[in-house]
């Protein structure tokens, strides 16, 4: 046992190192010279509340904070182009979860439109962008040719086309 670990945490030193730097407990205990389970320990003794897991690693993947500030526009076109997507996020959109949004239409310019707001207006990075695409029985037998003209459209705006799932449904 670690002679550190026999000696006790104070709350403030813990609230600065979880609370405000963002640190995980793993890196507190390394930071400290101690276990984690004694940083566990002092963490329920005063009372601090832990993360979840997405909570958790949303903190770890976003080490300098929430990358989620929405940039207003600034011309006309850009207030033209914020309105478009607005609508099109209201009319057929949802937030799902604390961490994601979800767009449900498969025209390619429209989807194109809504990783470019994401990009430009959020800074979310496109290489953070996931999508879907459901291919439903009646739309083509195989549906090889709409996950190819999609695919097309998709990755002029994607370096990495893994992000995509595709999945046929019946």
């Amino acid at each position: 046992m670690n002679n550190r670990d026999q000696v006790g945490i104070a709350a403030e030193v813990l609230c600065d190192l979880y609370a405000i730097q963002g640190m995980s407990m793993q890196a507190i205990a390394r930071h400290l010279g101690c276990s984690q389970n004694r940083v566990v320990y002092w963490m329920t003794q005063h009372g601090i509340a832990r993360r979840s897991w997405s909570e958790a690693t949303y903190t770890k993947r976003n080490p300098v904070g929430d990358p989620f500030m929405i940039r207003m526009p600034e011309t006309p076109e850009e207030r033209e182009f914020f309105a478009f997507v607005i609508g099109l996020y209201l009319g057929e959109g949802a937030k799902k979860g604390r961490f994601q949004v979800v767009v449900v239409n498969t025209g390619p310019a429209i989807l194109c439109a809504f990783m470019q707001f994401l990009d430009v207006f959020c800074g979310i990075p496109r290489v953070k962008l996931q999508y879907w695409l459901n291919i439903f029985d009646d739309v083509d037998s195989t549906g090889m040719v709409v996950r190819s003209a999609w695919c097309r459209s998709i990755s002029t705006l994607q370096d990495d086309s893994s992000h995509g799932t595709w999945r046929n449904l019946q």
